[in-house]
């Protein structure tokens, strides 16, 4: 899920010597729920897991453009906690995309207001936020030499020192993509976010949009992040 690599010998040490995440103390928290209000579909040419409002019937699939009906009722997803609504419509972003096209030398005129763009769909990508910190001490033997000489005599005097320093590192909301069809280069692409932006999900916010369902994280990756 994350690309990590690992010899054997360090994932039998960490299964030995961690405790882990305790999922039977925790498996109401961390339970799948129905989302209320939305359909879902599995796309039969490229395999996308797309979800969107209840009042869509047909759509488009984003990633390989074929169009399908939206007939699955949604069950068994994680319940997203966040959600950072679109800020423009498909309108605008046709504005934007023209005025961006026009100002480019040798751009072919059917590149603009290209009937394509009316097709355009706004996509909900997948992300898990987790938080990390880190602390540690390290002790040092230090020394100070300081050498000088007068008309009879070579000095040098020597001061010994026990040097402790502490550091502490918090990491808050690390963004980890859950897509199963983008590759991580376009998902690292649209970071960072904005997270004074981010509101609690309501299924409200897919009307209109997709979103795609999220790649479930194994209780064995869960329990590492």
């Amino acid at each position: 899920y994350c690309d990590g690599s690992f010899l054997l010998h360090e994932i039998k040490d960490a299964a030995d010597g961690a405790e882990g995440y305790n999922w039977d103390a925790n498996k109401e928290e961390i339970k799948d729920e129905k989302l209320e209000g939305t359909v879902s579909y599995v796309c039969k040419f490229c395999g996308a897991e797309i979800v969107t409002d209840a009042i869509t019937t047909a759509t488009k699939c984003p990633y390989c453009s074929n169009v399908l009906l939206v007939t699955e009722s949604l069950t068994g997803m994680l319940r997203p906690n966040k959600i950072i609504p679109f800020e423009i419509n498909r309108d605008k972003l046709r504005e934007l995309f023209n005025d961006f096209a026009k100002s480019k030398a040798f751009v072919p005129k059917s590149f603009i207001n290209n009937p394509v763009l009316t097709d355009i769909m706004g996509v909900y990508e997948p992300f898990w936020l987790y938080d990390s910190g880190v602390s540690g001490s390290i002790s040092y033997n230090a020394t100070k030499v300081r050498s000088w000489s007068d008309s009879t005599y070579d000095y040098t005097e020597t001061k010994y020192y026990n040097v402790t320093v502490d550091g502490r590192l918090r990491y808050v909301n690390v963004p980890a993509d859950g897509s199963k069809r983008l590759d991580d280069n376009t998902m690292d692409s649209i970071e960072p976010f904005d997270y004074s932006k981010m509101i609690d999900f309501e299924p409200g916010y897919l009307s209109g949009y997709l979103a795609e369902r999220n790649r479930s994280c194994s209780k064995s990756s869960i329990s590492r992040c």
